[in-house]
């Protein structure tokens, strides 16, 4: 019967989930949410009709309920429990006295869902989701997979025979799939380049001895159950077992699902080397599950008929897996390409013996990551086998040799050796492989072995890769820590895997800082030195441990990944022991008494880190370089380094300035003639120490114990002038050093007539954009081939200048300054009065805009300086000289990308690249007009002030770079000062624009800040100079001390390996026939 009538009759849903303290009674009142079992048992009661009402004529003692899932009641009040989860309706339907149905106008809704969400959860203590897995299979056993079920109570009736299945899938792999139903008919499957999944298979003990592939795993099975209880009159779910059921509160349990785990591998032949990883999903198998017209017949709601079709979407899970590269370690001989089956025994003199040469990896397996092999036989019938070795890569120079007792080679025997050229079954070359056969036609008296060596070269390759890093924020006066990784997940709306950058930041602090704070009001003359390096060389673990400098606290700070501190040292009071080698056991303020600089402070300026974990301190103000255990805190070695005859000297402004020596503050506002700023350790856990003072600085290399080992001189008193600013060491433990000239020797002064004129493409190759012009210089009969690669200063402008179009909107005093000799040519103009002409490149950017639209001006006579330009070493490992490039101004950062070419933050807002040969690098990949250098720029428009006019204002010549890194895919990470934005550029293909944003503080804006002013340069003054907020020192990722300790780059290296065998002559074979 349809109701005619509708009428709000009130009712009551108790049973659900509470809050807070339960009002009336042990089940609470008006929750209307749940779950899918008997936890929250749902009750439906109409309230009392009211004596009066406009609904008395409503009778008290039939209703109709409609539950929303297909259930309709007909009683007073009703019971409920919702099996699946969802969202219900709950309508009533009531009778007149005349026994008329009525519909109540109040609906209320249920959210109802498992209280054991059905989810699968990779097991893992790592920081971050991410799985490294080496190429191969046998490697895999490092690296075993384990994922956590938990599935709701309702499937489980259909599964608990069979049990519960994971379907397994890869994607994005550079092998091809094994397939895996072959797999037991195709003998050759193990040649071939695949992925797959494994089941480990165990011997009598837990080491894995063999895998089994798979497209599907079975999980564990543990039934979950759950009580009801009432603490403190508050709802509370309360674990339990199944041995509940042997207890007077068993009939209390309520099953709600069950968990599981499973162990699986994943074993991938080939490498991928860039930063798109290959994605593992895992998805529970719901074959088994109840079906849906089961599920409708019995719960079917017309208004919904799909309502619970999401009961049977199952997420997957999302593994980003890494296959990271496998070196080769040994040549490995087998008579079919399989490992565990070696080419050994007893062998035939004049019999063909098929063989497979392949690399085997430090697990064990065979690796794949190499070219095919070719094959060089050493017979000594042609000539001595030396002579005819060929040293050239994956060509395999191969003998059969006998050899005495303790291995060596005393004797060549003949053998005829070919390839296997049958190509029904396998291919005629296999990667990092060969195939063929020999015959033996001498054999030797004594043991008789085949022996082969190759070349190989292996790429840029890391065990793990970097995932935090560390910078300092000046403006808040804190370091943040920045997550590099991206997170892949499972779309709930539309299903697909989508890719996000986590940009999270948090805030650390310093020891010794009460409020977390850099314990100084004013940053400037405070430096923040950083290194970040592993935890462990676990290929999983992905922690890391950072230690940050404080000179002005005298501080070291030691943080864990999620940025808590976990050890801290105050150098003045909180140093550990020294045991000096001649004086015993001194404490931290004996310590102290060792220094030899002025001052009462130590002043930590650089950190850098051994393969050890002992990490090294350059403190400039004490004149010392300190060696500390990182794990005890203990001084392990103190280096005092005075000069000649111990003869430290400390200097005011005054006296520098006396010496015409252009100088500026130290770090840590104290000058000492010994000032050890710069510390970089090497590959042989060596420490090189950068002196910087400019009255005299120099490189040494000490060794562990403090024993000079090497010296690089730059100036000494008397001689001033050059000082290192950055340290790296390279793979190959060769040192990089930038350096900047303090004392810039004039080399010629000159007045000129001049013009200038817009790019027709400007630095970032945007056609003609307003502030980005070119200054060319013109010179009259003067020779300018001298001066090329130098920097020029030009000083004299002023503003107004007569003859321009505008003098009040156009002030030529923009065009002070030193800029880098761009380029110069010669011969005359259309008049013949010019005859050379250079060309200079401002250093313009989105806050230095030089705002001519076109000028050209003459008869004025600017001051033109040429000074020597700043360079870039290269030294091996003993300091001797390798490269000196120059064409640079105040070198600041320098950094070394995956292949070892360097670097190098310069000019302001400047990246330049230089190979490892010592050539700056003109690349193709990038197409602007200055086609070796780099701007890191989120775009090309040009802040302006309150007025619409374009900022041309900063601190001198203050870099506008605030750090740079590489991460383990060849990706250039820079710091923006001034945008306060990172970026990640990758250098095999640069963009010009739309370069990888990785990090942007939505606190600061799109905009940079004014020293002292909060707000953007559109609203506020341009009074004052722009600073750079954020910037970092040292080893701020942790990939500098990885891709010294652990880059597997090799241009060149030899692979050998060798078998052992038994000949006999033919006649024994008859023999033994017959």
């Amino acid at each position: 019967m349809t109701p005619k009538t509708s009428y709000d009759i009130p009712f009551t849903i108790i049973g659900g989930v509470s809050t807070g303290p339960l009002e009336n009674g042990p089940m609470g009142k008006h929750t209307l949410s749940g779950f899918t079992n008997a936890l929250t048992i749902f009750e439906f009661i109409p309230d009392p009709l009211l004596p009066g009402g406009e609904t008395d004529f409503i009778s008290s003692d039939k209703f109709v309920w409609d539950l929303g899932d297909g259930t309709v009641a007909y009683s007073t009040s009703a019971r409920h429990v919702y099996k699946y989860p969802g969202v219900y309706t709950v309508s009533l339907m009531g009778y007149t006295s005349a026994g008329e149905p009525t519909l109540s106008t109040k609906v209320s809704s249920l959210s109802v869902s498992d209280f054991l969400p059905t989810s699968l959860q990779l097991n893992t203590k790592d920081v971050v989701n991410t799985l490294n897995v080496p190429a191969g299979v046998r490697g895999a056993q490092n690296t075993p997979i384990k994922i956590i079920r938990h599935t709701s109570w309702q499937p489980h009736r259909a599964l608990s025979a069979v049990g519960y299945t994971l379907t397994l899938y890869a994607s994005g792999s550079k092998s091809r799939r094994l397939n895996v139903n072959r797999y037991e008919n195709d003998k050759w499957n193990h040649i071939d380049q695949t992925w797959s999944f494994y089941n480990g298979v165990t011997g009598n003990n837990p080491d894995i001895i063999d895998f089994v592939p798979a497209e599907k795993v079975t999980t564990t099975s543990e039934d979950i159950y759950y009580l009801k209880e009432i603490k403190q009159d508050r709802q509370t779910w309360v674990k339990t077992t199944s041995a509940i059921f042997n207890t007077v509160s068993g009939v209390s349990a309520i099953f709600v699902g069950t968990s599981g785990v499973a162990d699986f591998y994943y074993g991938d032949d080939i490498p991928k080397l860039t930063d798109t990883p290959v994605l593992l999903f895992a998805t529970l198998d719901t074959q088994q599950f109840p079906g849906q017209h089961q599920t409708f017949n019995n719960n079917y709601n017309p208004a919904q008929p799909y309502s619970l079709l999401k009961f049977f979407e199952q997420k997957p899970l999302v593994i980003p897996t890494r296959v990271k590269y496998n070196p080769g370690r040994e040549l490995k001989f087998t008579p079919f390409g399989i490992n565990s089956v070696p080419l050994t025994g007893h062998k035939w003199q004049n019999t063909q013996i098929p063989f497979f040469i392949n690399f085997q990896d430090r697990y064990s397996g065979f690796t794949e990551n190499y070219s095919p092999l070719k094959l060089n036989v050493l017979n000594p019938a042609e000539s001595a086998p030396s002579v005819d070795r060929v040293d050239t890569h994956y060509v395999t120079n191969i003998a059969l040799v006998s050899t005495a007792g303790d291995g060596t080679i005393t004797n060549y025997l003949s053998a005829q050796f070919s390839r296997d050229t049958n190509t029904a079954y396998l291919p005629l070359h296999l990667s990092g492989s060969f195939r063929g056969s020999f015959v033996p036609t001498e054999i030797g008296d004594t043991g008789t072995m085949l022996v082969g060596d190759t070349i190989v070269n292996d790429p840029a390759h890391f065990p793990k890769d970097i995932n935090f890093g560390y910078i300092s924020v000046i403006e808040d006066k804190k370091i943040k820590r920045i997550a590099f990784g991206d997170n892949f997940y499972v779309s709930d709306t539309t299903g697909e895997v989508l890719r996000s950058r986590d940009s999270r930041t948090s805030k650390v602090g310093f020891v010794g800082d009460t409020d977390h704070v850099f314990g100084n009001a004013n940053y400037n003359g405070t430096v923040i030195s950083i290194a970040t390096v592993p935890e462990n060389n676990l290929i999983n673990d992905n922690r890391t441990r950072t230690y940050i400098g404080h000179s002005l606290n005298d501080s070291v700070t030691a943080l864990n990944t999620y940025g808590d501190i976990i050890s801290g040292i105050h150098l003045q009071s909180g140093l550990g022991t020294y045991h000096e080698p001649s004086s015993g056991v001194l404490m931290s303020e004996q310590i102290f008494d060792r220094a030899k600089g002025s001052g009462s402070r130590h002043s930590p300026t650089s950190i850098s880190v051994d393969s050890d974990g002992n990490y090294w301190l350059a403190l400039s103000a004490s004149s010392m370089v300190m060696k500390i255990d990182g794990q005890s805190g203990n001084i392990k070695q103190i280096i005092n380094e005075a000069g000649p005859g111990d003869a430290n000297k400390t200097y005011t402004t005054t006296v520098t300035a006396a010496k015409g020596v252009y100088i500026t503050e130290s770090s840590s506002g104290i000058y000492n003639l010994y000032e050890p700023s710069i510390v970089e350790t090497d590959k042989s856990d060596n420490v090189w120490v950068a002196y910087t003072n400019p009255l005299s600085s120099f490189i040494k290399k000490y060794d562990s114990q403090g024993t000079l080992l090497a010296t690089i001189n730059y100036a000494s008193e008397g001689n001033q002038g050059i000082v290192p600013t950055a340290m790296v060491v390279d793979s190959f433990n060769n040192l990089w050093v930038t350096t900047t000239n303090k004392m810039r020797n004039t080399m010629t002064s000159m007045n000129t007539r001049w013009h200038n004129f817009s790019l027709m493409d400007s630095i970032c190759a945007v056609p003609n954009p307003p502030g980005y012009n070119e200054i060319h210089v013109a010179f009259k009969g003067t020779s300018l081939s001298a001066v090329s690669n130098h920097i020029v200063e030009l000083s004299g402008f002023g503003a107004p200048v007569a003859g321009l179009r505008d003098t009040a909107k156009y002030p030529t005093r923009l065009y002070n300054g030193r800029y880098l000799a761009h380029g110069v040519s010669t011969g005359a103009n259309t008049n013949g009065a010019w005859l050379n002409t250079l060309t200079l490149k401002p250093q313009t950017s989105r806050i230095l805009a030089l705002t001519f639209a076109s000028l050209c001006a003459q008869n004025i006579n600017p001051h033109v300086r040429f000074q020597a330009s700043d360079a870039v070493f290269k030294y091996s490992h003993d300091g001797t000289k390798l490269y000196e490039v120059s064409g640079f101004f105040k070198p600041e950062y320098i950094t070394l990308d995956n292949d070892q070419n360097a670097w190098i933050g310069h000019n302001i807002n400047t990246v330049t690249k230089i190979t490892t040969g010592g050539v700056i690098n003109y690349d193709s990949y990038i197409t602007s007009s200055d086609n070796n250098k780099l701007r890191i720029e989120s775009d090309n428009t040009f802040y302006t002030n309150n007025s619409g006019a374009l900022i041309h204002t900063v601190s001198g010549e203050r870099s506008q770079l605030g750090g740079l890194s590489f991460d383990t895919y060849n990706n250039l990470l820079a710091i923006n000062s001034y945008e306060n934005k990172l970026f990640r550029v990758p250098v095999g293909n640069i963009p010009l624009s739309g370069n990888s944003l990785l990090y942007y503080p939505a606190t600061y804006g799109n905009v940079p800040r004014y020293h002292g002013v909060t707000k953007s340069p559109s609203t506020s003054s341009t009074t004052g100079h722009i600073y750079g907020i954020t910037r970092t020192n040292g080893d701020w990722t942790g990939y500098g001390w990885l891709n010294k300790y652990h880059n597997g780059l090799s241009a060149s290296r030899m692979v050998a390996g060798s078998a052992s065998l038994l000949f006999f002559p033919p006649e024994v074979n008859i023999k033994l026939q017959k």
